[in-house]
Protein backbone atom coordinates (compact mmCIF):
# COMPACT_ATOMS: atom_id res chain seq x y z
CA UNK A 1 0.00 0.00 0.00
CA UNK A 2 3.24 2.46 0.26
CA UNK A 3 3.66 5.19 -2.62
CA UNK A 4 6.40 7.40 -1.22
CA UNK A 5 9.71 7.40 -2.05
CA UNK A 6 12.07 6.60 0.92
CA UNK A 7 8.62 5.98 3.20
CA UNK A 8 9.72 2.60 5.74
CA UNK A 9 8.98 0.49 2.77
CA UNK A 10 9.55 -2.83 4.90
CA UNK A 11 5.71 -2.18 6.85
CA UNK A 12 4.76 -3.77 3.15
CA UNK A 13 6.09 -7.43 2.25
CA UNK A 14 9.48 -6.15 0.48
CA UNK A 15 12.11 -7.25 -1.40
CA UNK A 16 15.88 -5.65 0.11
CA UNK A 17 19.09 -5.61 -1.04
CA UNK A 18 22.31 -4.96 1.03
CA UNK A 19 25.64 -4.21 -0.29
CA UNK A 20 28.89 -3.19 1.36
CA UNK A 21 31.63 -2.90 -1.52
CA UNK A 22 34.99 -2.37 1.04
CA UNK A 23 33.53 -5.12 3.32
CA UNK A 24 33.98 -2.82 6.47
CA UNK A 25 30.89 -3.13 7.54
CA UNK A 26 30.30 0.44 7.90
CA UNK A 27 28.70 2.61 5.29
CA UNK A 28 26.81 0.03 3.75
CA UNK A 29 23.88 0.57 0.99
CA UNK A 30 20.31 -0.37 1.98
CA UNK A 31 17.47 -0.78 -1.10
CA UNK A 32 13.72 -1.60 -0.71
CA UNK A 33 11.16 -2.30 -3.11
CA UNK A 34 7.41 -3.46 -2.54
CA UNK A 35 4.95 -4.57 -4.92
CA UNK A 36 3.89 -1.48 -6.28
CA UNK A 37 7.61 -0.59 -6.69
CA UNK A 38 7.70 1.75 -4.24
CA UNK A 39 11.57 2.18 -3.55
CA UNK A 40 13.65 3.01 0.31
CA UNK A 41 17.06 3.66 -0.66
CA UNK A 42 19.87 4.52 2.27
CA UNK A 43 23.10 4.27 3.43
CA UNK A 44 23.75 3.44 6.72
CA UNK A 45 26.74 4.84 8.88
CA UNK A 46 27.59 1.20 10.70
CA UNK A 47 25.51 -1.15 12.36
CA UNK A 48 22.87 -0.10 14.76
CA UNK A 49 24.09 -2.08 17.79
CA UNK A 50 27.30 0.29 17.49
CA UNK A 51 25.04 3.47 17.15
CA UNK A 52 24.96 4.10 13.48
CA UNK A 53 21.92 5.66 11.77
CA UNK A 54 20.75 5.51 8.63
CA UNK A 55 20.76 8.28 5.90
CA UNK A 56 17.52 8.36 4.30
CA UNK A 57 18.37 11.28 1.79
CA UNK A 58 21.43 9.50 0.24
CA UNK A 59 19.99 8.26 -2.79
CA UNK A 60 21.31 5.42 -5.82
CA UNK A 61 21.39 8.24 -8.13
CA UNK A 62 20.12 6.76 -11.39
CA UNK A 63 18.70 3.48 -10.85
CA UNK A 64 16.48 1.61 -12.34
CA UNK A 65 13.64 -0.95 -10.91
CA UNK A 66 10.86 -2.87 -12.02
CA UNK A 67 8.18 -5.06 -10.58
CA UNK A 68 6.07 -7.98 -12.07
CA UNK A 69 2.86 -8.99 -10.43
CA UNK A 70 1.76 -12.66 -11.40
CA UNK A 71 -1.78 -11.67 -10.06
CA UNK A 72 -3.33 -8.55 -8.15
CA UNK A 73 -2.73 -6.63 -5.52
CA UNK A 74 -5.14 -6.29 -2.34
CA UNK A 75 -7.53 -8.36 -4.07
CA UNK A 76 -8.44 -11.51 -1.83
CA UNK A 77 -10.69 -12.63 -4.16
CA UNK A 78 -8.28 -14.62 -6.46
CA UNK A 79 -5.22 -16.51 -6.05
CA UNK A 80 -1.64 -14.87 -6.30
CA UNK A 81 1.10 -16.59 -7.81
CA UNK A 82 4.07 -14.59 -6.58
CA UNK A 83 5.97 -11.16 -7.56
CA UNK A 84 9.45 -10.46 -8.67
CA UNK A 85 11.89 -7.48 -8.84
CA UNK A 86 14.64 -6.18 -11.36
CA UNK A 87 17.12 -3.51 -10.81
CA UNK A 88 19.96 -1.67 -12.67
CA UNK A 89 22.15 0.49 -10.75
CA UNK A 90 25.18 2.34 -11.56
CA UNK A 91 28.42 1.96 -10.18
CA UNK A 92 29.36 5.44 -9.33
CA UNK A 93 26.57 5.63 -6.15
CA UNK A 94 27.49 2.29 -4.36
CA UNK A 95 31.47 3.47 -4.77
CA UNK A 96 31.16 6.39 -1.87
CA UNK A 97 31.88 4.81 0.95
CA UNK A 98 35.02 3.96 -0.86
CA UNK A 99 35.83 7.46 -1.94
CA UNK A 100 36.56 6.57 -5.12
CA UNK A 101 34.45 5.59 -8.82
CA UNK A 102 33.95 3.40 -11.53
CA UNK A 103 32.75 -0.38 -11.62
CA UNK A 104 34.73 -2.97 -9.63
CA UNK A 105 37.70 -4.62 -10.97
CA UNK A 106 38.15 -8.13 -11.72
CA UNK A 107 38.69 -9.80 -8.26
CA UNK A 108 37.24 -7.36 -6.42
CA UNK A 109 35.15 -8.69 -3.27
CA UNK A 110 32.18 -6.95 -2.05
CA UNK A 111 29.67 -7.81 0.85
CA UNK A 112 25.81 -8.40 -0.32
CA UNK A 113 22.57 -10.13 1.43
CA UNK A 114 19.41 -9.91 0.04
CA UNK A 115 16.04 -10.43 2.15
CA UNK A 116 12.45 -10.77 1.96
CA UNK A 117 9.79 -9.60 4.47
CA UNK A 118 6.32 -10.69 4.32
CA UNK A 119 3.96 -10.15 7.10
CA UNK A 120 1.41 -12.12 7.95
CA UNK A 121 -2.44 -11.27 6.91
CA UNK A 122 -6.19 -12.58 6.92
CA UNK A 123 -9.16 -11.30 4.86
CA UNK A 124 -11.59 -9.12 6.80
CA UNK A 125 -14.45 -7.55 5.21
CA UNK A 126 -13.03 -8.10 1.79
CA UNK A 127 -9.17 -6.72 2.33
CA UNK A 128 -6.00 -7.70 3.60
CA UNK A 129 -5.58 -6.30 7.40
CA UNK A 130 -1.89 -7.84 9.23
CA UNK A 131 -2.56 -10.27 12.32
CA UNK A 132 -2.53 -9.05 15.33
CA UNK A 133 -1.77 -10.59 18.85
CA UNK A 134 -4.76 -11.00 20.29
CA UNK A 135 -3.32 -10.46 24.10
CA UNK A 136 -1.75 -7.44 23.12
CA UNK A 137 -3.45 -6.04 20.04
CA UNK A 138 0.31 -5.47 17.82
CA UNK A 139 0.95 -7.13 14.81
CA UNK A 140 2.59 -10.38 14.77
CA UNK A 141 5.91 -10.10 13.70
CA UNK A 142 6.91 -10.40 10.27
CA UNK A 143 8.56 -13.55 8.56
CA UNK A 144 12.05 -12.95 6.68
CA UNK A 145 13.99 -14.92 5.07
CA UNK A 146 17.76 -14.07 3.70
CA UNK A 147 20.29 -14.81 0.95
CA UNK A 148 23.01 -15.64 3.08
CA UNK A 149 22.52 -17.11 6.61
CA UNK A 150 22.31 -14.86 9.23
CA UNK A 151 22.40 -16.49 12.37
CA UNK A 152 19.52 -14.30 13.94
CA UNK A 153 16.76 -12.16 12.55
CA UNK A 154 18.91 -8.98 12.21
CA UNK A 155 20.04 -8.06 8.53
CA UNK A 156 22.26 -5.40 10.06
CA UNK A 157 25.17 -7.43 10.89
CA UNK A 158 26.77 -6.87 7.33
CA UNK A 159 30.13 -9.79 8.80
CA UNK A 160 27.04 -12.57 7.99
CA UNK A 161 26.71 -11.33 4.58
CA UNK A 162 27.74 -13.09 1.42
CA UNK A 163 30.80 -12.84 -0.82
CA UNK A 164 30.46 -11.55 -4.22
CA UNK A 165 33.25 -11.65 -6.06
CA UNK A 166 33.35 -9.94 -9.63
CA UNK A 167 35.50 -12.46 -11.98
CA UNK A 168 36.12 -12.20 -15.96
CA UNK A 169 33.50 -15.24 -17.88
CA UNK A 170 35.20 -18.18 -17.12
CA UNK A 171 37.49 -17.27 -14.44
CA UNK A 172 36.92 -17.88 -10.80
CA UNK A 173 39.03 -15.45 -8.64
CA UNK A 174 39.16 -16.96 -5.10
CA UNK A 175 39.62 -15.05 -1.79
CA UNK A 176 42.68 -16.73 0.12
CA UNK A 177 46.57 -17.23 0.33
CA UNK A 178 49.06 -19.92 -0.82
CA UNK A 179 50.50 -22.65 1.20
CA UNK A 180 47.44 -23.84 3.16
CA UNK A 181 47.09 -20.48 5.55
CA UNK A 182 43.88 -19.25 6.74
CA UNK A 183 41.78 -17.38 3.84
CA UNK A 184 40.75 -13.59 4.03
CA UNK A 185 37.25 -14.58 5.53
CA UNK A 186 38.67 -16.89 8.26
CA UNK A 187 40.87 -14.00 9.07
CA UNK A 188 38.14 -11.42 8.89
CA UNK A 189 35.30 -13.58 11.12
CA UNK A 190 38.61 -14.48 13.46
CA UNK A 191 38.73 -10.65 14.22
CA UNK A 192 35.03 -10.67 14.40
CA UNK A 193 35.11 -13.02 17.22
CA UNK A 194 37.74 -10.38 19.19
CA UNK A 195 35.04 -7.79 18.65
CA UNK A 196 31.72 -10.02 19.89
CA UNK A 197 33.81 -10.94 22.69
CA UNK A 198 35.06 -7.35 23.73
CA UNK A 199 31.86 -6.19 23.09
CA UNK A 200 30.87 -8.58 25.79
CA UNK A 201 33.96 -7.91 28.36
CA UNK A 202 33.03 -4.08 28.18
CA UNK A 203 29.21 -4.84 28.50
CA UNK A 204 30.15 -7.27 32.15
CA UNK A 205 33.17 -4.93 33.61
CA UNK A 206 32.69 -1.92 31.84
CA UNK A 207 35.90 -1.61 30.11
CA UNK A 208 37.47 -3.31 27.36
CA UNK A 209 40.55 -6.19 27.61
CA UNK A 210 43.87 -5.42 27.11
CA UNK A 211 45.20 -8.86 26.25
CA UNK A 212 43.41 -11.16 24.33
CA UNK A 213 43.70 -14.10 27.62
CA UNK A 214 40.71 -12.67 29.39
CA UNK A 215 38.35 -13.33 25.95
CA UNK A 216 39.12 -16.67 26.03
CA UNK A 217 38.87 -17.02 22.41
CA UNK A 218 40.59 -20.57 22.78
CA UNK A 219 43.25 -20.98 20.42
CA UNK A 220 43.16 -19.38 17.29
CA UNK A 221 44.60 -19.79 13.71
CA UNK A 222 45.15 -16.54 12.97
CA UNK A 223 47.45 -14.12 14.82
CA UNK A 224 45.92 -11.39 16.45
CA UNK A 225 48.04 -8.33 18.17
CA UNK A 226 45.78 -6.47 20.27
CA UNK A 227 46.00 -2.31 21.49
CA UNK A 228 43.02 -1.60 23.80
CA UNK A 229 42.28 1.29 26.33
CA UNK A 230 38.92 0.92 28.61
CA UNK A 231 37.10 2.55 26.02
CA UNK A 232 38.67 1.56 22.45
CA UNK A 233 40.41 -0.89 20.78
CA UNK A 234 42.05 -2.04 17.94
CA UNK A 235 42.92 -5.96 16.70
CA UNK A 236 45.00 -6.50 14.06
CA UNK A 237 45.92 -9.67 12.19
CA UNK A 238 49.50 -10.59 11.82
CA UNK A 239 50.02 -13.35 9.52
CA UNK A 240 51.14 -12.50 6.19
CA UNK A 241 48.03 -12.43 4.24
CA UNK A 242 48.42 -12.02 0.55
CA UNK A 243 46.52 -9.31 -1.15
CA UNK A 244 43.95 -10.39 -3.90
CA UNK A 245 46.17 -8.62 -6.43
CA UNK A 246 49.78 -8.95 -7.29
CA UNK A 247 50.37 -10.62 -4.00
CA UNK A 248 54.21 -11.03 -4.58
CA UNK A 249 54.24 -6.56 -4.40
CA UNK A 250 52.01 -6.28 -1.17
CA UNK A 251 50.68 -8.21 1.56
CA UNK A 252 47.13 -7.00 3.03
CA UNK A 253 46.91 -6.10 6.97
CA UNK A 254 43.36 -6.82 8.28
CA UNK A 255 42.51 -4.90 11.45
CA UNK A 256 38.86 -4.32 13.76
CA UNK A 257 37.98 -1.64 15.94
CA UNK A 258 35.95 -0.91 18.69
CA UNK A 259 33.03 -0.06 16.58
CA UNK A 260 33.58 -2.73 14.61
CA UNK A 261 34.97 -1.41 11.30
CA UNK A 262 36.83 -3.95 9.37
CA UNK A 263 39.73 -2.58 7.53
CA UNK A 264 41.94 -3.76 4.93
CA UNK A 265 45.41 -1.94 4.40
CA UNK A 266 47.67 -3.24 1.56
CA UNK A 267 51.31 -3.06 2.72
CA UNK A 268 54.79 -3.52 1.10
CA UNK A 269 55.79 -7.07 1.24
CA UNK A 270 59.41 -8.10 3.15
Amino acid sequence: KLTERDCVVYWDNDIELFLDPDGDTHEYYEVELNALNTLWDLIVTKPYRDDGHGVNAWDVRGIRTAVWVDGTLNDPSDTDRGWSVEMAIPWGPLRESERSAGPPAVGDVWRMNMSRVEWRAKVVDGKYVKETDPKTGKNLPEDNWSWSPQGLVAMHMPEMWGYLKFVERGLHAEIGIGGGGPSLPEIEWTLRRVYYAQKKHHGKHGKFAKTLRPLDLGKLRVDISLDATDHQFIAVARDPVAALVAPEKARLRVSIDHEGRLTRREEDAE
